[in-house]
């Protein structure tokens, strides 16, 4: 059995979606759309690799099924899911995982802060149906652009990178940018703070007994623009599922694409006010996610403990039976 290669979804439209694939010589794909647990045939196509399809419920998350002859069946989604007022809010689900099986959809996302929601976007994050919002945010962010409280859903609120608040309650990326701080000592800041946050912190410690605790998920996980913090709480993750790690690091350096045209605008509003153009690159660093941040962190593990899986023990208890329960929980 073959597997498809590349699987993608974008939105065209509010109600049009095309999805793409690598191979044009599938025969006899069959679409569906997987409404709850309900499979509805959608089109079937030959010989091409993209087809458009129209949403069939534009206020809920769909899920998408493809089949064809000598193929393993991929249940597929958007990965950026289409919000109004919040810009970066994305499912890490579909990842293969080292042996073969995949993140389920629908279980995990990573977003930026959500003090923008719109009435539709409530309306939507209900439909998913998700049981927590963990927020990473120091208490100054989060004083100064509140999430909206959603009705249902448990709301945490844990600094993930507190030994870089410059005072107990206050981290924030843009007020570091405003300081005048030099590129060289924020680059250095950066790595400093990547490198650190992955030990003895409260706020992945909670993170992870979401994972072990069915009642909590779905989760949404968030700071500010949904790439740092939640970069490493999303590599975390798919660290615990068994995803190797340069899916992880893909993962993480999708942010500077789903993030791009919202930059462009912070850039474009920015410059209104500042014409040194060094302090604009400077910027520009700091709105994009670096390999080597990440990188930093994964070193600092592995010269701590020698390795992932001594990492996931000795920080989160998650023994290697531990992980496999999950596995089996989270994995499909």
């Amino acid at each position: 059995m073959k597997y498809f290669k590349s699987i993608r979804i974008l939105r065209l439209t509010e109600k049009e979606l095309k999805i793409t694939w690598e191979d044009e010589n599938v025969n006899n794909v069959s679409i569906f759309a997987l409404v709850g647990n309900t499979e509805i045939f959608l089109t079937k196509v030959n010989g091409v690799n993209e087809v458009k399809i129209t949403d069939p419920d534009v206020e809920r998350r769909n899920l998408f099924i493809l089949r064809a002859e000598g193929y393993h069946h991929e249940v597929v989604g958007e990965i950026l899911l289409p919000f109004e007022g919040i810009h970066h809010f994305r499912d890490i689900g579909g990842y293969k995982s080292e042996d073969g099986r995949r993140v389920k959809w629908n279980t995990f996302y990573r977003s930026d802060k959500l003090s923008s929601l719109t009435a539709s976007d409530i309306r939507y994050i209900k439909n998913l149906n998700i049981k927590t919002i963990l927020d990473f945010r120091s208490l100054r962010e989060v004083r100064e652009s509140p999430d909206i409280a959603i009705k249902g859903i448990e709301y945490i609120n844990l600094s993930a990178m507190s030994v870089m608040d410059k005072i107990e309650d206050d981290f924030d990326m843009m007020s570091i940018f405003s300081n005048d701080i030099a590129s060289e000592e924020i680059e250095k800041i950066l790595v400093k703070g990547y490198s650190s946050m992955c030990f003895n912190n409260p706020a992945f410690r909670e993170l992870v007994y979401c994972l072990e605790n069915e009642k909590r998920l779905p989760i949404v996980f968030h700071c500010s623009a949904g790439k740092d913090r939640t970069g490493f709480a999303a590599a975390l993750i798919l660290s615990i599922l068994g995803v190797p790690e340069e899916t992880i690091m893909d993962d993480y350096l999708k942010t500077n694409f789903y993030r791009k045209e919202i930059n462009k605008k912070i850039i474009s509003k920015i410059q209104e006010r500042i014409i040194n153009k060094d302090r604009i690159k400077l910027l520009k660093y700091m709105l994009e996610v670096k390999r080597e941040l990440l990188e930093a962190s994964f070193e600092s593990i592995r010269n701590r403990y020698g390795n992932i899986d001594n990492y996931l023990e000795k920080e989160y208890g998650l023994t290697r039976k531990k992980r496999k329960e999950l596995k089996n929980r989270l994995l499909y």
